[in-house]
């Protein structure tokens, strides 16, 4: 069965390095985050984030279409981002959404491989949206899935709800 999951967090918290831990444990599974948009470039290019996160959401779109199981990072501070990348990739699949999707909130931090000016990521930390504090229900009611259950899980010390999905 394939699965959706979003780990979520401000650059630096180690979203990276938990996904390729867990596509040891999932097998046939593929991580995609925008930085893949940028491998074949020398460095990482801020005026070109918007292109890769389109990319990004349209290569898990792609591998859930294809009965894949998805481990997406990025930042994802808010509400309305979450709803944004959800629509966009979980939209109008129907009967091939995950009946899993996982939401991780990373809470660890180490230095940014990006150059992240602290400045800039203080006003992510501000602006950042707990997954338990986002009525993430409703983002799936909207999207026409019922949650059938939900549970929430500790991975490597972070705190992982596991949403049951099943469409209208």
């Amino acid at each position: 069965m394939n699965r959706l999951i979003i780990i979520r967090g401000i650059p630096g918290s180690g979203k990276s390095t938990l996904a390729r831990k867990l596509t040891v444990k999932i097998p046939h599974s593929i991580v995609t985050e925008a930085d893949m948009y940028f491998e074949d470039y020398d460095d990482w290019n801020g005026r070109e984030v918007g292109k890769a996160h389109i990319w990004a959401q349209s290569l898990t779109r792609k591998q859930l279409f294809n009965q894949r199981s998805v481990i997406h990072t990025g930042t994802l501070c808010t509400a309305q981002q979450l709803l944004d990348f959800l629509t966009n990739v979980i939209g109008d699949l129907k009967s091939r959404v995950p009946k899993i999707v996982e939401i991780v909130d990373m809470k660890t931090q180490f230095e940014s491989i990006h150059n992240v000016s602290e400045s800039t990521l203080e006003s992510m930390r501000r602006r950042y949206e707990e997954t338990k504090d986002i009525d993430v229900e409703t983002i799936f009611h909207q999207l026409h899935f019922n949650v059938k259950s939900k549970e929430t899980q500790d991975w490597d010390n972070q705190v992982a709800t596991r949403y049951y999905l099943e469409p209208f």
